[in-house]
């Protein structure tokens, strides 16, 4: 077995909830552009029909569907933290902690990868009757820009943009008719070059993605471009901050920044340590590059993220200054079952 797969095996075995989180589909869905898959069922993560994760609150599930019964309801905005990546059921997310301590009923429409254009969206239908909206987020808009290296875009960069620039090129007719007739265009005499036509291809951009990467990005990530894409990120939060704090008016809106790990004054446990370690072996030298610039970023970013949000009048919280204790991550972004009941206990505090 290769070094990547041994690191999975580690990872696994430590935390053997992420082998399903590494593998849920993402698919493509109205106005969002890219969501978990919808009705998705497993012991660990469940989707409803538009591919938010199931939550659990004081009178049953919490879902697109049923919320609009519930009383005292709200919406949790946000990327793959509040979708909550890493937790071991349902029943253990930001959301269902919230609403089993707050015994309110708020709906998850966390969107992995998901930036401040897609949460906005994202909660568009639901703003009207809810009473509570808290956004926790932050990290994407950041996290993304860097990693593209381009600040030119119109709306704020989406994790799946090379998929979309690809789909782009042909017309819904033409996507639709591949889909369903895969071999349509090609000629059976065709067909076994077109194979390995495929699997050089595959091949070659593995190579490239495990060789050719480390060059393009310290051609991208200059000083300049860095600071050009820290500026890009701060507009397009507030842009979309802006949006819903216009539709919000003075009902409750909050914004809460998501924590990252390396950046908060935590002793790590045994647990976080390992999976760290085999984490920063699986992503090489690469991701060495940009976590460096990341760490170096969000400080600062954080802190005009607070002056936006004082400008507008949204209540702020820093998830980054929370003492957590135990074992608390399983990933730099992401949390385990105490990780999150964390979150929600500091969270409610500003509720309250």
């Amino acid at each position: 077995m290769n070094k990547i797969g041994n690191c999975d095996e580690r990872r696994y075995r430590i935390v053997p909830q992420m082998k399903l989180y590494d593998n849920i589909p993402m698919v493509l869905m109205p106005y969002v552009t890219a969501i978990s898959k919808p009705n998705f069922i497993s012991n660990i993560v469940n989707t409803d029909q538009y591919g938010y994760r199931l939550s659990t609150g004081e009178n049953g599930t919490v879902s697109s569907e049923t919320w609009w019964n519930l009383q005292n309801k709200g919406v949790v905005l946000g990327g793959s933290f509040v979708f909550g990546v890493g937790s071991s059921s349902d029943k253990t997310t930001l959301t269902s902690y919230l609403n089993k301590y707050s015994k309110k009923n708020f709906l998850n429409l966390g969107i992995r990868a998901g930036n401040s254009t897609q949460e906005f969206i994202a909660s568009l239908p639901y703003l009207e009757e809810s009473s509570f909206v808290i956004l926790c987020s932050g990290a994407n808009n950041l996290m993304i820009s860097l990693l593209d290296g381009n600040y030119k875009e119109l709306y704020a960069h989406l994790s799946v943009m090379d998929a979309v620039k690809k789909l782009s090129d042909y017309s819904y007719a033409q996507l639709v008719h591949s889909i369903k007739n895969p071999f349509s265009n090609i000629g059976k005499y065709q067909l076994p070059y077109f194979i390995l036509k495929s699997i050089k291809d595959e091949i070659k951009r593995r190579l490239l993605s495990k060789f050719g990467t480390q060059n393009n990005t310290k051609e991208v990530l200059t000083r300049e471009n860095i600071e050009k894409s820290v500026e890009a990120s701060l507009s397009y939060q507030r842009r979309d901050l802006s949006f819903l704090k216009k539709i919000r008016g003075a009902r409750p809106l909050f914004f809460v920044v998501q924590p990252f790990a390396d950046s908060i004054y935590k002793k790590m446990t045994h647990e976080e340590n390992e999976l760290f370690e085999i984490l920063d072996s699986m992503q090489g030298s690469v991701w060495e590059f940009y976590k460096k610039y990341f760490i170096e970023c969000w400080p600062n970013y954080i802190s005009r993220l607070s002056s936006i949000c004082q400008q507008l009048n949204i209540p702020f919280l820093d998830l980054n200054m929370v003492p957590y204790s135990g074992w608390s991550y399983v990933d730099r972004v992401h949390m385990t079952d105490l990780g999150y009941k964390q979150v929600a206990e500091r969270i409610l505090h500003l509720l309250n």
